[in-house]
């Protein structure tokens, strides 16, 4: 009778449901796990784009630095050029003043017969 196979038939269906809640928590924890292992990935990924960024801005950096002091030098070889030409030319004025000294000393120092 259809009567005894009714309660078979809520059982089975009540299995049937049981199943596909066990197995959407199993397929949630797969998920979960695959998401988590993805998010690692995602990170590391970040982190070594970051970190070539990183590398990246600092080599540009000392890149700007180096032309930076590139313009100063070329700025500043003139200027020590010709500093160390008025430094010869005053060296020079010395040794004429101290010759001139030494000779104006001897002049006057020597004896006329």
């Amino acid at each position: 009778p259809p009567e005894s196979r009714m309660p078979r038939a809520i059982f089975n269906e009540f299995k049937r449901i049981e199943k596909e809640r066990r197995q959407a928590f199993a397929d949630s924890k797969r998920l979960i796990k695959q998401a988590q292992v993805e998010l690692k990935i995602c990170q590391r990924l970040a982190n070594s784009h970051l970190k070539k960024q990183q590398r990246t801005l600092k080599k540009e950096q000392l890149e700007q630095k180096l032309k930076q002091q590139k313009r100063e030098q070329d700025v500043l070889k003139p200027l020590w050029q010709e500093a160390e030409m008025k430094y010869y030319e005053t060296q020079l004025l010395v040794e004429k003043y101290d010759a001139w000294k030494q000779s104006a000393l001897q002049s006057t120092i020597s004896p006329k017969i």
